[in-house]
């Protein structure tokens, strides 16, 4: 993670128009914040071994924040459309 992640944060802020580096930098460190979260929590249960009922809630989260990620993908394209001038 520590090679992948300052240009990982460049290709964030240079795929953006300059007035959108704070949100893109945002979301990006958002994603860096709750994968290592998540990432924690898989090694935890993976150590643990008898994981039960915590599994279901684990996955229940991550389904929720795949249908989450979804959502604010397909309106951020909704909204970069919106902002395209037709030439």
């Amino acid at each position: 993670m520590g090679l992948i992640q300052s240009p990982s944060a460049t290709v964030a802020i240079e795929a953006v128009r300059p007035e959108q580096v704070g949100v893109a930098t945002g979301v990006f460190h958002m994603g860096r914040f709750l994968s290592g979260s998540l990432g924690s929590t898989v090694f935890g249960l993976v150590l643990q071994g008898d994981a039960g009922g915590v599994v279901g809630g684990f996955r229940f989260s991550v389904m929720l924040l795949v249908v989450m990620a979804s959502l604010a993908v397909f309106a951020a394209r909704r909204l970069d459309a919106r902002g395209q001038t037709a030439s």
